[in-house]
C-alpha cells in the first residue's frame, strides 16, 4: 500500500508538471527507490501478463489494418530505420566487450534494442550474465522513458483531470474483456515474455477491423497496468543488482546515452522521408521497451500508428536475428573475453 501511495504521489506531481505518461514514470521512480532499499515487493507474473495484454490493446488503437497497408508501401524506410538502430546497438555492445567493460556476449545481449524482458530471457540460453543483461536493458528503458517524457513535455498542449468511470459502449467493453482473456490465457502460457502484448495487439486489430469498434480502455483498467509495468521495470534495480553492475555502471550509462543519441540522429532523415514529425520519428526509433514507448506515445500529439508499427517491426526483427547475430559477434571476440559455458541440468 505504501508503494502504491508513493507511486500515486509521484505520478500526481509529474502530471501537474505536464509530463506525459506520468503514472508509468511515477511507478518506475518509486520502484527504483524501494528496490534500492531492498523493500520492493515482487509483482505477480499474472499482473505483469495482464498489463502487457492491456498495452497491446493500447497499441491496437493506432494500428488499424488499413493504416498498416498504407505503411507497408513505405517498407524500405522501415527496413533502413529498424536495421540502423539494430546495427548501432550491436556495434556499441561489441565495443563494450572489446574494452572488457562487460564480458563477451553479455554486452551484446545487453545492447540489443528489443524488449528488455525478452532479451533477459533469451540471453540465459547463450551463457550471458542474466543479471548484467537485465541491468543494462532496464537501465536503457528508464533512461529512454525519462528523456522521452522530458522531450515530450514541450509538445504537451495542456492536461485535463483524469476521468476514471468512462465507457464507450457495452459492446466495446465486452470486446476488450474477451481479447484480454484470450491474450492472458494463451499468451501467459508461452515462454516469450512479449507474447501477451503481441497476441492482444493482433487479436484487437482483427476485431476492430471487422466489428468497427475499438477496444474500450477506461482509466480504471489502464492505471493498474501502468503501475505493474513501472514496478517491474524499476524493481530490477535492487541493491544486489546495482552492486553486481557497479564497476560497469558509468560505461553502461554512457553506452546507453550514445545509443539514444544515435537513434535520435537516425530519426531525423526518417522524419523527412516519412513526412511526419520529428517527435514521432524519435519515438519510433527509440531503443526503449515498446510497451513503455507505447504508453508515452499515446499521451503525445504524434502519428501513433507510425510509432507503433516501427516498434513492433523492430521487435520481430530483433527476435529473429538477435541469437545468430550475438553468437556470430561473440565468435569474433578473443577467447579470453568470452564467457565460460554454464553447467546446465
Amino acid at each position: 500500500m505504501f508503494l502504491a501511495a508513493t507511486s500515486a504521489l509521484a505520478a500526481t506531481i509529474l502530471f501537474y508538471l505536464q509530463l506525459p505518461a506520468a503514472l508509468l514514470i511515477g511507478a518506475i521512480i518509486s520502484a527504483v527507490i524501494f528496490a534500492s532499499l531492498d523493500r520492493m515487493i515482487a509483482v505477480p507474473r499474472s499482473a505483469f501478463v495482464v498489463a502487457q495484454a492491456v498495452v497491446g490493446l493500447l497499441m491496437a488503437h493506432a494500428l488499424h489494418l488499413d493504416y498498416l497497408k498504407e505503411i507497408a508501401s513505405q517498407w524500405p524506410i522501415f527496413v533502413v530505420g529498424v536495421f540502423s538502430v539494430i546495427v548501432l546497438s550491436y556495434i556499441i555492445g561489441y565495443v563494450l566487450a572489446r574494452l572488457q567493460v562487460l564480458p563477451g556476449s553479455t554486452a551484446l545481449w545487453g545492447a540489443s534494442p528489443g524488449s528488455a524482458s525478452t532479451m533477459v530471457l533469451l540471453c540465459e540460453a547463450f551463457n550471458a550474465d542474466q543479471r548484467l543483461v537485465a541491468f543494462m536493458a532496464y537501465m536503457r528503458v528508464i533512461l529512454v522513458a525519462c528523456l522521452t517524457t522530458t522531450v515530450g513535455h514541450h509538445f504537451m498542449t495542456g492536461h485535463t483531470p483524469p476521468v476514471w468511470l468512462t465507457m464507450q459502449s457495452p459492446g466495446s467493453l465486452l470486446q476488450t474483456l474477451i481479447v484480454l482473456v484470450i491474450a492472458v490465457v494463451i499468451g501467459g502460457r508461452l515462454r516469450l515474455p512479449s507474447a501477451p502484448m503481441l497476441l492482444s495487439l493482433f487479436i484487437a486489430i482483427i476485431a476492430q477491423t471487422y466489428t468497427g469498434k475499438t477496444a474500450d480502455l477506461p482509466l480504471w483498467l489502464l492505471a493498474p497496468s501502468y503501475l505493474a509495468l513501472g514496478w517491474v521495470i524499476g524493481g530490477r534495480f535492487t541493491r544486489q543488482a546495482v552492486h553486481h553492475a557497479w564497476r560497469a555502471l558509468p560505461a553502461v550509462i554512457t553506452a546507453n546515452l550514445i545509443l539514444i543519441i544515435g537513434c535520435a540522429l537516425i530519426a531525423w532523415p526518417i522524419a523527412k522521408l516519412m513526412h511526419t514529425s520529428y517527435l514521432a520519428a524519435y519515438l519510433a526509433t527509440s531503443p526503449g521497451g515498446s510497451d513503455s514507448v507505447a504508453i508515452i506515445a499515446m499521451a503525445l500529439p504524434v502519428d501513433r500508428g507510425f510509432v507503433m508499427a516501427m516498434q513492433i517491426f523492430r521487435l520481430f526483427a530483433v527476435l529473429a536475428i538477435a541469437p545468430p547475430l550475438a553468437m556470430g559477434l561473440a565468435r569474433l571476440l578473443p577467447p579470453e573475453l568470452s564467457e565460460k559455458p554454464h553447467k546446465r541440468a
